[in-house]
């Protein structure tokens, strides 16, 4: 009864990023929930469109994507978002402005990771919101210090591995300098 309110993670098939050619976006969902999705870095619960073909993500445009699914019975799941640049001069595709801040103002660098941190008796696809010029590096190992050098260079969707696993995220940019590094714990019982 319980498996009919959890509703997976939708996975964003292109890695976030820049890009110097225009990309198709294509969205997924592996229990084949519907999918909601903004371009706009607007709620998709709240106004999302309903994800039915790849997504043209057109030259010289900045999109900041939020996905999420619902299913059947109205559920929704965890959201997973990424930004994606589309050449090198690319505006905001919907405020005609560069992007290098977040929301409130303060420079991008702690990265997000989803789903949060819980307990699943599904598997679920481990997706990090990794902004524009930076990298993410990922260790499910906690007995060291989280290093570009010892992390695992995130380029996409990873699977929640079986049992209790802490999860370590640092985010680096193109200057050498790492963001704190952000934890999640998972438990993942088929």
């Amino acid at each position: 009864m319980l498996g009919e309110y959890l509703v997976d993670t939708p996975y964003l098939e292109l890695t976030p990023g820049v890009y110097d050619a225009i990309q198709t976006l294509v969205i997924t969902s592996e229990a084949g929930n519907t999918i909601y999705y903004t371009l706009d870095g607007s709620s998709p619960q709240e106004k999302g469109t309903p994800y039915s073909a790849p997504i043209a993500l057109e030259q010289d445009y900045i999109y900041s994507v939020r996905a999420i699914c619902k299913n059947e019975r109205g559920a929704y799941g965890e959201e997973t978002s990424g930004e994606y640049q589309i050449g090198i001069d690319a505006v905001n595709r919907f405020s005609g402005t560069g992007v290098t801040a977040d929301a409130s103002g303060t420079p991008m660098t702690q990265p997000s990771v989803y789903p949060q941190s819980g307990t699943y008796t599904t598997q679920q696809r481990i997706t990090i919101d990794v902004p524009i010029g930076y990298q993410a590096y990922y260790s499910w190992s906690t007995s060291e210090a989280l290093t570009p050098q010892n992390g695992t260079l995130y380029t996409g969707g990873i699977t929640m591995p079986e049992g209790s696993s802490v999860l370590s995220v640092i985010l680096t940019d193109g200057n050498g300098s790492s963001s704190e590094v952000t934890q999640v714990s998972y438990t993942y019982q088929p």
